[in-house]
Formats: C-alpha cells, structure tokens, sequence
C-alpha cells in the first residue's frame, strides 16, 4: 500500500510502458495526473540480430521520452524528477535486467536500465533516477495508487496481451522475492476439450491465452494465418470462437490458482486484449465460479476489468518512478 505521498505534488515523472510491440509513455503528475502520451511502434522484425534488436527498443524509448521532453515548457522540464519502466519479464528488478525476455527472444541478460540512462544522458537528458518493475506488477502497483484496488491489501492484475503477465500484491505488498517473481502466466495447465476430459492440450497460460499465442494456434491447429487477434476476429468469427473458449479455459484455472493459492480478495482483467473482453472474459469468468465452487468455494473473489483501461501501463510506470522518490517501500527498484 502506499505508505507516504510525496509532498513535491508539482512535480512530474515519465511513466514508460514496454511492450512486444510498440513502446507507450506519458508524463505525469506526483499526484497521478496525466498529462501528455506518446507512442512509438517497435518494429523489431525487421532487425535480424539480437544486438540490433536491442539498439533498436533503446532507440525507441529514447524517442518517446524525447517526444514528451521537447513539447515542454524549460519551467516544466525541470520538474521531471524521474522515470519508471515497466517492461514484460522475466526481469530482476533489483538488478534492473531483463532475463530471457518472452516479448524479446535471443535477449539473454540485458542490462535495459544501465543502458537506457547512458542513451538519455548522451542525448541531453537530465541525470534522474529510473524505477524498474515488472509491467503486469506496475499494472497492479497502479491499480492500488489510482484505480479499483485503493482500498485492497492483496488482489492480483491478470494482464492479456501479446503475454499473460501477472502483477500480485500481498498484503499490500508486491509478490516478489530477490527482485523477481509474480510469473504466474508462465504457469502449466492442462485444458480438456470436453467435459470427459477425452482431449487434453498441455501448454503454459500465457501459451494458450495470449495474442500470440492465439494467432500460434490458428495457424497451427486451423491453417489460418493472420496478423493480429482483431484481423483473426474478423475474418474468421467462428473459428475465433474455438479458440477464444480454449483460451478462457486456461484463464479461468489461473484464475482458480491464484485464488486457491493466495486467497486474492479480487482479480483484475487488463492488458491489450481487454479491449475485446467480451470474446473470452465472460467464459473464463464462468469457468473460474465452476472450478472454485466445486472444489475450494471459500476462496472465491470477484473478478472485473482493471479501472484504468489502456492507461494502466504508463500510470502504473509512473507509480514506480513516484515511488522511487517518495521513498516508499513497494517501489521494488
């Protein structure tokens, strides 16, 4: 929870949100205000090493907290007292490094935080500290700072992307340890494709649910090829729903894990593909109530969309970097 505000309200930092594909940021107030937003798209399929494929999401960073800089009045530049990034992991918080990224294979150990501050210095960025934390985890930080989770102690973030993260707080506190954890969609199920459990489709949740996972899967067990969830969707409605109930499956038995596990006192839904709920939320809502009531009702939670929609990336970014300079204690950076 938060432990004590920073006084120094005027002040702002750039919450910088990490994706497999695009990189978002904003500028924001101590208080939580946001106030601009930028976006760059990625592009690293069109890089072929790991080498500049890294350059490259420097790069792209660099440029969103670039296009924010340059739209700011001097008075306002200085008052930008730091930076939160929020990536996809596996990472290590502490030592500010991606670990074998999902969103960025042949990444191996990456340094992302020692080498974003030496790009921002060398373009004439001021010298402020950046917060590091995973981006489901400050989904979640953000959630209890400005969103449905203000008055929760333990809850999770359940983040359907181009991954499935997963930011846990317990007792108020984010679920890591040594600077890494709260992995959860990397978790092994098991989903049956019939109540008889006749079929079995073994994978992790993040490899059945995700976007990629979904377009993995069209082309692999339909022949379809497609570009993107909302192109499968469109051209290919009924199929999509096939998929979709796999995927909800997967979703509602990490739901029940999380809940049996940690005994939540409600779970968000966000990331990307909330923005297409309907498709897959209901049935793994549904699945989540069959599964629990059958075995562990007690442990039951609600389960509803995240409050802050598509700005919980950057805000929960933000909050890292808030955090960080407050001097609470839940900033992990």
């Amino acid at each position: 929870m938060l432990t004590k505000k920073n006084k120094n309200t005027d002040s702002f930092v750039i919450g910088i949100d990490l994706g497999g594909t695009k990189v978002a940021a904003a500028l924001v107030k101590q208080s939580g205000e946001l106030l601009y937003q930028a976006k760059v798209v990625l592009g690293l399929q069109s890089y072929s090493s790991p080498r500049q494929k890294k350059t490259r999401l420097i790069e792209a960073i660099r440029e969103v907290c670039w296009s924010l800089w340059e739209r700011q009045t001097t008075d306002v530049r200085k008052k930008i007292k730091g930076i939160g990034l929020a990536s996809a992991g596996p990472l290590n918080v502490d030592k500010k490094i991606l670990i074998h990224p999902a969103n960025f294979p042949g990444f191996g150990f990456f340094a992302i935080v020692d080498r974003l501050k030496k790009e921002l210095l060398n373009w004439g960025f001021p010298d402020v500290p950046i917060a590091f934390q995973n981006d489901a985890m400050a989904a979640a930080l953000g959630e209890m700072w400005l969103g449905g989770a203000r008055d929760l102690r333990t809850f999770a973030v359940v983040t359907v992307g181009t991954g499935i993260g997963t930011g846990v707080i317990i007792n108020g506190q984010p679920c890591q340890s040594g600077g890494m954890g709260s992995e959860f969609g990397h978790l092994f199920v098991n989903i049956t494709s019939c109540d008889h459990f006749l079929s079995v489709v073994p994978g992790t949740v993040e490899g059945i649910a995700s976007g990629t996972g979904i377009i993995r899967r069209a082309r692999e067990e339909m022949g379809i090829t497609c570009n993107s969830v909302e192109d499968l969707i469109h051209r290919y409605p009924q199929e999509s729903k096939i998929l979709f109930e796999t995927s909800a499956r997967a979703l509602g038995i990490l739901f029940y894990n999380l809940s049996v596990g940690l005994h939540l006192q409600k779970i968000f839904v966000g990331g990307g593909m909330s923005q297409i709920h309907q498709w897959f939320l209901p049935q793994a809502i549904s699945w989540y109530r069959r599964l629990i009531r059958e075995r562990h009702h007690r442990f039951e939670c609600p389960v509803e969309l995240a409050h802050l929609g598509p700005d919980a990336g950057v805000l929960g970014a933000a909050y890292c970097a808030v955090s960080l300079l407050s001097g609470t204690t839940d900033s992990n950076s």
